[in-house]
């Protein structure tokens, strides 16, 4: 069972956790019973009911694919590839 999310300090770039959809968002937008939250390349509406707080080692797993940077190809190698 994972924490609640206290509404009050619920903020508008916070990363939650969408119980319904097993992932972690965005909080793009909120209303006064539900929220917007950009997921996987989606945006949903949920209610508050539906999101929680997110592990600390889901954020830092979540952090770590956005910052990782693609392995560069050796000069010439991509020319054989294409």
């Amino acid at each position: 069972h994972r924490d609640p999310i206290d509404r009050s300090q619920l903020k508008v770039g916070q990363q939650v956790f969408v119980n319904t959809l097993g992932s972690i968002g965005t909080v793009e937008e909120m209303g006064s019973k539900q929220l917007t939250v950009s997921l996987r390349g989606m945006t949903v509406r949920v209610k508050f009911s539906d999101v929680s707080a997110p592990y600390l080692d889901e954020l830092k797993k979540k952090n770590r694919r956005k910052r990782r940077p693609l392995p560069a190809l050796p000069i010439g190698l991509s020319a054989r590839l294409a």
